[in-house]
C-alpha cells in the first residue's frame, strides 16, 4: 500500500500512534501500580505493628531483669549496688514506656492494662522485700505471687496482641498474593496488547520506508563496487526521490571519488585503501591459478624521519617523504604498486614473479630490496643540510607468509621491525616466528587497552623503612595488573610492550592518579606518607606529565605527598629536554630521585645537572654486598656522594638481616625490600604499616 505522505509525515504518524498506545498502557499500569503500592503500605504497617509488639516484649524482658537486680540490691542493702540497680530500673522503664507509646498508637486497651500492672510491680517488689526482711515468709510469698501474676498478665496481653496482629498480617498477605496475581495478569494483557498493536503499526509504516531504503542501499553498493551501470531507484515526490536524484549525481562522480580515496594527498602514491583493494584482488587472482603463483609484499620504513621532524620541522619532514616516494618510483619496476601505508611507511606489491621457482622469486625480491636500500641511501640535500635517507625493509611472500591481506601485511611489518632493530638500512625476509611474535604483541596491546578500560591496573605499595627509628617513611608505587583470567601480572610481562606501543603514557597516568588519591586520603586520615611514582622516558619526553601535575595538585598544597623516580636512561635519552621537564616538575613542588643508580651511564657530572633530591642504590649491588668488594665499594661511594651533595639515599632489594645491618652501618638508613615487605594493595599496606610500627 502506497501512502501519499512524506517520510517525515510517516515517521510523525508512527510516533503519535506509539505515544497514544504507550500513554494508554501507562495510565492503566499506573493505576495498577498505585493499588499495589497501597496494599504494600498496608502490609508494611501491619509488619510494623508486629515489630512494635516484639519491641515491647524485648523491653519488658529487660525491665524484668532490672527489677530482679533491684530486688537483689534491696536484699543485700549495699548502697552503691542499690544506686546502680535503681538507675538500671529507671532506664529500662523509660525504654519500655517509649515502646509502649508506639504500641498505644494502635492498641490502647492492651497498653492501658500493661501500664496499670506496671504501676503495681515496684510496690509489690518493695512489699516483698520488706516482708522477707521482717521474716514474714507467708506475706512475702503472697506479694511474690502478686508480682508474678502481674508479669504473666502482661505477657498474656502481649501474646494476645501478637496473635491478633499475626492473624491480620497473614490474611493481608494472602489477599495481597491473590491481588498480585490478578495485577500481573492484567499488566501482562495490557503490555502484550500494546506491544502487538505498536508492532503492527510500526511494521506497516516502516514497511513503506524500508522498501525504498533497501533499493537505495542496493544501488549504492553497486556504485561502490564500480558498477556504474546499476539501476537507480525511481525519482518520487518525497525524500526518497531526493535521495535517488542525489545518488544519480553521486554515480556520475563515483570514479573521481574512488580515485581520491585511493590516492595519498601528500605523495600522489596509492593510499592504504589502495593497498588493501589491490592486494586483495591480487591475492584472489594468484590463489585461483594453478600452484598458487607467488606474490611479494615489500614494507619500507624511513629510519630518520622523526629526527628530521624534531630538528627541522614537519614541513621538512613532508619534503623528505615526497623525495622518498620519488626515489621508490625510480628504483622499483614500472608495474609495482607503490602505496604510502601511513607516516614514514610505504608498501610495494610485486605480483610479476612468475618464475616458476619459489627460490628464484625470493632472489628477485631480495635483489629489488637491495636496489631500494642502495638507491635510497644517497643523502637528500635540503636547505644546506645533507639529510641521510636510510630505510628498513621487510619482505613477505604469498602464499608462504600468509594467504590474506592482514596476514601478509603483518608478516612484512614484523620483518621490517626486525631490520630496524638490527640497526636499519637493510632488508629482512619474514619468518613464522616473527609473524607469531607480531600477532602476540598485537594481542598483548589489545589486552592492555582492555585492562585499562576495565580498571584492572592498580598500584601496589612497597614500604620504605628508616632502620634507625623503625618508622615507615614512605612507599614506592609499583603497578600491578589484576588480569581477569591470569591473576596478578607483574610489570616485566607488560611494561616493554606498553612502552613500544605508546600505552606507557596511559598506564603511567593511571598509576600516578591512583597513587595521588591514596596519598591524599592517608594525609587526610592523619598519617601523611610520601609515595614515589616511576616516570617513563616517554612521559618525560612528551611533557604531558606537567599538565597532569598542574591538574591534580591543589593550589594550597605546599608540600605534596608525591615523589617521582626516573631512570638514568630516561635522563640521558634527550638530556636537555629531560633537564627542562625535571626542573618544571621540581618547580611544582615535587621531589625527584634517580632510580637504579649505578646501572646505567650516569656520572657525577650528569647527576649535578639535574634537580635531584634522592639516589636509590640498585638491588643488583645490594644482593652482592656480602660477597663482592666491588659492590661494597660502589655502595660506599654512592652513599658518600649523596651525603656530600645533601641527597637522601635509599637502598633497594634488601632481603636479609645481614644486608640491612651492613647498609645501616655504612650510613644508608632508609631501605626497602622483601626483608621488610613485598609490594601490597593500598588497604593491606595501611594495615601493615600500623602492625609493623606497633611491633617495632
Amino acid at each position: 500500500m502506497k501512502l501519499g505522505l512524506s517520510v517525515r509525515s510517516r515517521l510523525l504518524l508512527l510516533v503519535v500512534s506509539l505515544l497514544i498506545l504507550l500513554g494508554g498502557a501507562n495510565l492503566l499500569l499506573a493505576h495498577t501500580v498505585a493499588e499495589q503500592r497501597t496494599r504494600t503500605d498496608q502490609l508494611r504497617e501491619q509488619q510494623q505493628r508486629v515489630d512494635s509488639i516484639n519491641a515491647v516484649v524485648r523491653d519488658l524482658s529487660t525491665y524484668r531483669f532490672a527489677l530482679g537486680q533491684l530486688n537483689s540490691a534491696l536484699l543485700v542493702d549495699e548502697p552503691e549496688q542499690l544506686r546502680l540497680a535503681r538507675e538500671g530500673q529507671v532506664a529500662a522503664r523509660a525504654d519500655l514506656d517509649r515502646t509502649l507509646e508506639t504500641l498505644a498508637l494502635f492498641d490502647t486497651a492492651t497498653v492501658a492494662t500493661i501500664r496499670s500492672v506496671l504501676a503495681r510491680l515496684p510496690v509489690e517488689l518493695q512489699l516483698l522485700v520488706e516482708a522477707h526482711l521482717a521474716g514474714e515468709e507467708a506475706t512475702a510469698r503472697q506479694h511474690l505471687g502478686s508480682f508474678r501474676s502481674g508479669l504473666e498478665l502482661i505477657e498474656n496481653q502481649l501474646q494476645a496482641a501478637t496473635d491478633r496482629e499475626l492473624a491480620a498480617s497473614l490474611a493481608a498477605q494472602q489477599n495481597e498474593a491473590l491481588l498480585t496475581r490478578r495485577d500481573i495478569t492484567t499488566s501482562s494483557v495490557i503490555v502484550l496488547a500494546s506491544s502487538v498493536a505498536g508492532i503492527a503499526i510500526a511494521l506497516w509504516l516502516l514497511g513503506t520506508i524500508v522498501g525504498p531504503l533497501r533499493q537505495i542501499v542496493h544501488s549504492i553498493r553497486q556504485v561502490n563496487l564500480g558498477n556504474t551501470e546499476a539501476s537507480m531507484p525511481p525519482v518520487t515526490p518525497d525524500e526518497f526521490g531526493d535521495v535517488a536524484l542525489a545518488l544519480r549525481q553521486f554515480r556520475d562522480r563515483a570514479d573521481q571519488l574512488r580515485e581520491l580515496a585511493y590516492t595519498d594527498s601528500l605523495t600522489g602514491l596509492g593510499s592504504r585503501a589502495r593497498l588493501e583493494h589491490d592486494l586483495e584482488a591480487a591475492l584472489a587472482d594468484h590463489a585461483s591459478g594453478d600452484g598458487h603463483r607467488p606474490l611479494g609484499l615489500v614494507y619500507v620504513n624511513l629510519d630518520k624521519l622523526r629526527n628530521i621532524n624534531d630538528s627541522l620541522g614537519h614541513r621538512a619532514g613532508d619534503r623528505f617523504i615526497c623525495e622518498a616516494a620519488q626515489r621508490l618510483k625510480q628504483f622499483l619496476p614500472m608495474d609495482a604498486v607503490i602505496c604510502r601505508h601511513g607516516g614514514d611507511k610505504f608498501t610495494v606489491i610485486l605480483d610479476e614473479l612468475d618464475t616458476g621457482d619459489p627460490a628464484r622469486a625470493s632472489e628477485v625480491l631480495s635483489a629489488t630490496a637491495e636496489n631500494i636500500v642502495r638507491g635510497m641511501a644517497e643523502p637528500y640535500p635540503f636547505r644546506g643540510h645533507l639529510l641521510p635517507m636510510t630505510v628498513s625493509i621487510g619482505i613477505a611472500c604469498f602464499p608462504a607468509d600468509g594467504n590474506s591481506v592482514e596476514l601478509l601485511v603483518t608478516a612484512a611489518e614484523a620483518a621490517m621491525f626486525k631490520a630496524k632493530r638490527a640497526g636499519g638500512n637493510r632488508a629482512e625476509f619474514a619468518r613464522p616466528e616473527l609473524t607469531d611474535g607480531a600477532r602476540e604483541r598485537l594481542a598483548k596491546i589489545a589486552d592492555i587497552r582492555r585492562g585499562l578500560i576495565a580498571g584492572e591496573f592498580e598500584p601496589y605499595f612497597q614500604p620504605l623503612v628508616d632502620v634507625t627509628t623503625m618508622r615507615v617513611t614512605g612507599a614506592e608505587a609499583l603497578l600491578r595488573w589484576r588480569h581477569h583470567s591470569d591473576g596478578i601480572v607483574m610489570p616485566k610481562q607488560f611494561i616493554q610492550v606498553a612502552e613500544e606501543s605508546g600505552l606507557i603514557r596511559s598506564l603511567g597516568e593511571h598509576c600516578l592518579r591512583r597513587s595521588w588519591d591514596y596519598s591524599r586520603s592517608w594525609q587526610a586520615s592523619g598519617r601523611a606518607m610520601k609515595v614515589s611514582v616511576n616516570l617513563s622516558a616517554r612521559q618525560i619526553e612528551d611533557r604531558t606529565i606537567l599538565g597532569l601535575l598542574r591538574d591534580i595538585r591543589p593550589a594550597n598544597d605546599s608540600e605534596p605527598q608525591l615523589d617521582f623516580e626516573i631512570t638514568e636512561t630516561a635522563m640521558l635519552s634527550q638530556i636537555e629536554h629531560a633537564q627542562a621537564t625535571c626542573r618544571e616538575i621540581r618547580d611544582l613542588g615535587f621531589r625527584l630521585s634517580v632510580d637504579d643508580f649505578g646501572t646505567g651511564y650516569s656520572s657525577l657530572s650528569y647527576v649535578q645537572r639535574f634537580p635531584i633530591d634522592k639516589i636509590k642504590i640498585d638491588q643488583s649491588f645490594v644482593a652482592k654486598i656480602g660477597s663482592s668488594r666491588e659492590a661494597q665499594a660502589i655502595i660506599s661511594a654512592t652513599i658518600a656522594l649523596a651525603q656530600r651533595l645533601d641527597y637522601e639515599v635509599v637502598a633497594e632489594g634488601v632481603e636479609t638481616l645481614a644486608q640491612m645491618e651492613t647498609l645501616r652501618d655504612m650510613g644508608c638508613t632508609v631501605q626497602q625490600g622483601y626483608y621488610f615487605a613485598k609490594a601490597m594493595p593500598a588497604n593491606e599496606f595501611r594495615d601493615w604499616v600500623a602492625r609493623y610500627e606497633r611491633s617495632a
